[in-house]
């Protein structure tokens, strides 16, 4: 499994099947990517465009995609609400550590 896919089961799983078409429906008119390659090629990007749909809303929502995302993966736990801050502010460092540690736990 990639982690592309892992992503989009939580995806799947936070807003079931309609409330992920509503998303990626307003994430491609927004930003031309599907919600899955948003995400994992331009973070704040991704975080931008939610706010901007759900207002503070997307802090919550990305934390716990981050949460749910590790545990499909079997990852270890981490601080995601401290993701998000760091995101917010535009630093990159610890989303990028997290999302490569997601990468390697799925590759095995």
């Amino acid at each position: 499994m990639s982690l592309k896919i892992a992503l989009r089961k939580v995806f799947g799983r936070l807003l079931g099947s309609s409330g992920y078409q509503v998303l990626a429906y307003h994430l491609r008119k927004l930003s031309g990517m599907e919600p899955e390659d948003l995400f994992l090629s331009n973070p704040p990007e991704f975080y931008r465009v939610l706010s901007d749909l759900l207002g503070q809303g997307a802090d919550f929502f990305i934390e716990a995609l981050l949460k749910t995302l590790a545990l499909e993966v079997g990852s270890l736990s981490f601080d995601a609400a401290e993701a998000v801050e760091e995101l917010k502010k535009g630093k990159l460092d610890k989303i990028n550590r997290i999302l490569s540690r997601l990468e390697e736990v799925v590759r095995g």
